[in-house]
């Protein structure tokens, strides 16, 4: 799915990428904003390219509504009759590449994955949400920027069954990390 023009011309309201689609099927999302509740990717084994798009589901009522599980602008490792239920076996890998992820420093987190195979990667982007990502899945951070007051990454949960590394190169953060795995910084050379 692409948008033409301004990414703020297509605009939906959350976003859903089902449970049990085709294994090692590929969604490509480009050039649009989603509002609260963000972007949700199910129990599936999927690979999700999210790219210059504005994903604001930190904020507003959609988003309040299932804090239970920490739902977020994206939210991967969910059942789809319900985002306040964890569906902990999904192994989707989502890429989110020049994304504004959250539009003000409201309580929530950028990107949220819950199941415990899987990856996330993001790539130039801008979070700006009060925590940048909770994860249970290896992650790669590339050149982003993180203006919460809280922490860039995190893990979900001590004791589940995912174990999440971070791989952070050239980011920025307004804020110290805090969790519980194992960290790579990558500086920048110059």
């Amino acid at each position: 799915m692409e948008g033409f023009g301004h990414g703020d011309n297509v605009v939906f309201t959350g976003f859903s990428v089902l449970s049990d689609m085709p294994a090692s099927s590929t969604i490509d999302i480009k050039n649009i904003r989603v509002l609260a509740p963000g972007v949700i990717v199910g129990n599936s084994a999927v690979t999700v390219n999210i790219a210059d798009c504005t994903i604001d589901g930190t904020t507003g009522t959609n988003r309040a509504a299932a804090l239970t599980v920490a739902n977020a602008a994206v939210l991967t490792g969910v059942l789809d009759s319900n985002a306040a239920v964890a569906a902990t076996d999904a192994a989707s890998t989502v890429v989110l590449t020049r994304c504004m992820i959250g539009q003000n420093e409201g309580h929530g987190y950028g990107v949220v994955s819950h199941n415990n195979s899987g990856s996330v990667v993001m790539r130039n982007c801008h979070v700006a949400s009060d925590a940048g990502l909770l994860t249970n899945v290896v992650a790669a951070i590339e050149h982003c920027t993180f203006t919460g007051a809280n922490n860039y990454a995190s893990s979900v949960a001590a004791g589940g069954a995912g174990v999440p590394t971070v791989t952070v190169r050239a980011s920025v953060a307004a804020a110290a990390n805090a969790g519980n795995m194992t960290e790579t910084i990558v500086a920048l050379i110059s």
